[in-house]
Protein backbone atom coordinates (compact mmCIF):
# COMPACT_ATOMS: atom_id res chain seq x y z
CA UNK A 1 0.00 0.00 0.00
CA UNK A 2 1.26 3.51 -0.83
CA UNK A 3 2.57 5.65 2.00
CA UNK A 4 -0.03 8.44 2.49
CA UNK A 5 2.77 10.85 3.45
CA UNK A 6 4.33 10.37 -0.01
CA UNK A 7 1.09 10.57 -1.98
CA UNK A 8 0.71 14.13 -3.27
CA UNK A 9 -2.44 16.07 -2.47
CA UNK A 10 -4.03 17.68 -5.51
CA UNK A 11 -3.66 21.45 -5.06
CA UNK A 12 -2.96 22.51 -8.66
CA UNK A 13 -4.63 25.73 -9.77
CA UNK A 14 -5.09 27.17 -13.24
CA UNK A 15 -2.33 29.72 -12.64
CA UNK A 16 0.14 26.99 -11.58
CA UNK A 17 0.34 25.78 -15.17
CA UNK A 18 3.15 27.92 -16.54
CA UNK A 19 6.08 27.49 -18.92
CA UNK A 20 8.49 26.36 -16.17
CA UNK A 21 6.19 23.57 -15.00
CA UNK A 22 5.27 22.62 -18.56
CA UNK A 23 8.93 22.35 -19.63
CA UNK A 24 9.54 19.91 -16.76
CA UNK A 25 6.39 17.90 -17.42
CA UNK A 26 5.30 17.54 -21.08
CA UNK A 27 2.64 14.98 -20.12
CA UNK A 28 0.20 16.64 -22.51
CA UNK A 29 2.65 15.91 -25.35
CA UNK A 30 1.94 12.20 -24.94
CA UNK A 31 -0.76 11.63 -27.51
CA UNK A 32 -3.63 9.33 -26.51
CA UNK A 33 -7.08 9.17 -27.99
CA UNK A 34 -10.23 7.39 -26.88
CA UNK A 35 -12.26 5.64 -29.54
CA UNK A 36 -15.76 4.48 -28.70
CA UNK A 37 -17.52 1.22 -29.53
CA UNK A 38 -14.65 -0.42 -31.44
CA UNK A 39 -15.29 -3.96 -32.68
CA UNK A 40 -12.78 -6.80 -32.43
CA UNK A 41 -11.85 -6.74 -36.11
CA UNK A 42 -10.92 -3.04 -36.00
CA UNK A 43 -8.94 -3.48 -32.74
CA UNK A 44 -7.00 -6.31 -34.38
CA UNK A 45 -6.32 -4.10 -37.40
CA UNK A 46 -5.08 -1.22 -35.21
CA UNK A 47 -2.69 -3.59 -33.42
CA UNK A 48 -1.53 -5.18 -36.69
CA UNK A 49 -0.46 -1.78 -38.09
CA UNK A 50 1.49 -1.04 -34.91
CA UNK A 51 -0.88 0.96 -32.74
CA UNK A 52 -0.74 0.54 -28.96
CA UNK A 53 -4.38 -0.31 -28.18
CA UNK A 54 -5.62 -0.59 -24.59
CA UNK A 55 -6.90 -2.76 -23.07
CA UNK A 56 -4.12 -5.14 -24.06
CA UNK A 57 -4.62 -8.66 -25.38
CA UNK A 58 -3.68 -11.82 -23.55
CA UNK A 59 -0.56 -13.60 -24.74
CA UNK A 60 -1.39 -15.79 -27.73
CA UNK A 61 -4.83 -14.22 -28.24
CA UNK A 62 -5.93 -12.19 -31.26
CA UNK A 63 -7.97 -9.72 -29.21
CA UNK A 64 -9.02 -8.93 -25.65
CA UNK A 65 -12.59 -10.13 -26.34
CA UNK A 66 -15.07 -10.43 -29.17
CA UNK A 67 -17.34 -7.59 -28.04
CA UNK A 68 -17.37 -3.95 -29.17
CA UNK A 69 -16.12 -1.55 -26.47
CA UNK A 70 -14.19 1.68 -25.96
CA UNK A 71 -10.41 1.64 -26.38
CA UNK A 72 -7.51 4.01 -25.83
CA UNK A 73 -4.87 4.30 -28.52
CA UNK A 74 -1.51 5.48 -27.23
CA UNK A 75 0.61 7.12 -29.91
CA UNK A 76 3.40 7.97 -27.47
CA UNK A 77 5.25 11.27 -27.40
CA UNK A 78 4.66 13.93 -30.03
CA UNK A 79 7.33 13.76 -32.73
CA UNK A 80 8.21 17.41 -32.05
CA UNK A 81 8.98 16.88 -28.35
CA UNK A 82 12.68 16.82 -27.49
CA UNK A 83 14.32 16.22 -24.11
CA UNK A 84 16.96 18.80 -23.19
CA UNK A 85 18.58 17.79 -19.89
CA UNK A 86 15.81 17.74 -17.27
CA UNK A 87 13.44 19.73 -19.48
CA UNK A 88 11.44 19.26 -22.64
CA UNK A 89 11.32 21.50 -25.69
CA UNK A 90 9.06 21.63 -28.71
CA UNK A 91 10.71 21.71 -32.15
CA UNK A 92 7.81 23.76 -33.54
CA UNK A 93 7.04 25.87 -30.45
CA UNK A 94 6.50 29.14 -32.36
CA UNK A 95 4.28 27.39 -34.94
CA UNK A 96 2.65 24.81 -32.65
CA UNK A 97 -1.06 24.04 -33.13
CA UNK A 98 -3.62 26.20 -31.33
CA UNK A 99 -4.64 23.22 -29.16
CA UNK A 100 -1.07 23.06 -27.83
CA UNK A 101 -0.91 26.84 -27.32
CA UNK A 102 -4.15 26.95 -25.34
CA UNK A 103 -3.86 23.69 -23.40
CA UNK A 104 -4.04 23.85 -19.61
CA UNK A 105 -4.39 20.47 -17.91
CA UNK A 106 -6.19 21.95 -14.88
CA UNK A 107 -8.74 23.77 -17.06
CA UNK A 108 -9.27 20.63 -19.14
CA UNK A 109 -9.84 18.55 -16.00
CA UNK A 110 -12.26 21.11 -14.54
CA UNK A 111 -14.31 21.31 -17.75
CA UNK A 112 -14.47 17.51 -17.94
CA UNK A 113 -15.35 17.09 -14.25
CA UNK A 114 -12.08 15.19 -13.78
CA UNK A 115 -10.28 17.39 -11.25
CA UNK A 116 -9.58 14.77 -8.60
CA UNK A 117 -6.87 12.48 -7.24
CA UNK A 118 -7.95 9.73 -9.67
CA UNK A 119 -6.76 11.87 -12.60
CA UNK A 120 -3.37 10.28 -13.35
CA UNK A 121 -2.22 13.19 -15.51
CA UNK A 122 -2.95 15.80 -12.83
CA UNK A 123 -1.29 13.72 -10.13
CA UNK A 124 1.87 13.44 -12.26
CA UNK A 125 1.84 17.21 -12.83
CA UNK A 126 1.26 17.79 -9.10
CA UNK A 127 4.22 15.58 -8.24
CA UNK A 128 6.45 17.44 -10.72
CA UNK A 129 5.31 20.81 -9.31
CA UNK A 130 6.03 19.63 -5.76
CA UNK A 131 9.59 18.72 -6.78
CA UNK A 132 10.44 22.00 -8.55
Amino acid sequence: MADPAQTPVLTLRLEDINSTLCRHCAQCCNVKISVHNVDSRLRQYYRKIGMDVQPPISEGAEDCCGEPHDVTIDFGECIHLKKEGNCYECDIYDERPILCKDFNCVAWALVNNAYNEKNVLLMKVQSIKNNL
